[in-house]
């Protein structure tokens, strides 16, 4: 997944305070022990470390020192996320919470950047470096068939619309703007207009 399509990536790790030595304890020795996963070989031509591989590679040794992680689905506007928990048996924790802008709006598209978000917090929280490509982030982002496939069902909703003046300022804006994030905004918006005129029927 580009950089560009990346928001609010970590934010900061609350309430870190020198009565966290538990935790702080726990986490070093885990590192010193961890063993990166490998990767491996995915659908098409990507290979990347899936999250139960990076698991795999981490749970004994969590499980030695104390160490647990639990992940909980965020969701804020176009933003989907998770936020993640390192806890300790202490009743120490971290917490981090990881966004990623949601362009596709389809169940399967959105699964995949929960997967994709759920791996990098979880590895970007124990340090754990995976090999490879990301897939699942990928699948998630729109491309150029996304792209033609929603202007053509633009152009469907606007051969139904009465108020020629609109439909030739949308035709205008929409030969000059083809990301995808900005056809999202349009068809909403060519949505709104076909309502409002079937209202007015």
């Amino acid at each position: 997944m580009s950089e560009n399509k990346m928001v609010d990536l970590i934010k900061p790790i609350k309430d870190i305070k020198i009565t966290n030595k538990n935790i702080f304890n726990a986490l070093i020795k885990f590192q010193k022990d961890l063993k990166n996963p490998i990767k491996n070989t995915a659908a098409f031509k990507y290979k990347y470390s899936p999250i139960e591989v990076c698991w795999d590679a981490a749970r004994d040794n969590l499980a030695a020192n104390g160490l647990g992680v639990i992940q909980f689905p965020l969701n804020k506007e176009d933003k989907v996320g998770v936020r993640t928990l390192v806890i300790h048996s202490s009743g120490e924790f971290l917490e981090s919470e990881y966004f990623v802008e949601s362009l596709k709006k389809d169940i399967q598209s959105i699964g995949g950047i929960y997967s994709y978000c759920r791996r990098y917090a979880f590895c970007m929280s124990l340090g754990i470096t995976p090999h490879g490509e990301d897939f699942d982030g990928k699948e998630a982002m729109p491309n150029d068939d996304d792209i033609k496939s929603l202007q053509l069902d633009i152009n469907k909703k606007l051969k139904l619309i009465a108020d020629k003046s609109f439909v030739s300022k949308v035709e205008s804006y929409i030969a000059d703007n083809k990301d995808y994030k900005t056809l999202t905004t349009v068809f909403s918006r060519v949505e709104e207009q076909l309502k409002k005129e079937n209202e007015n029927v």
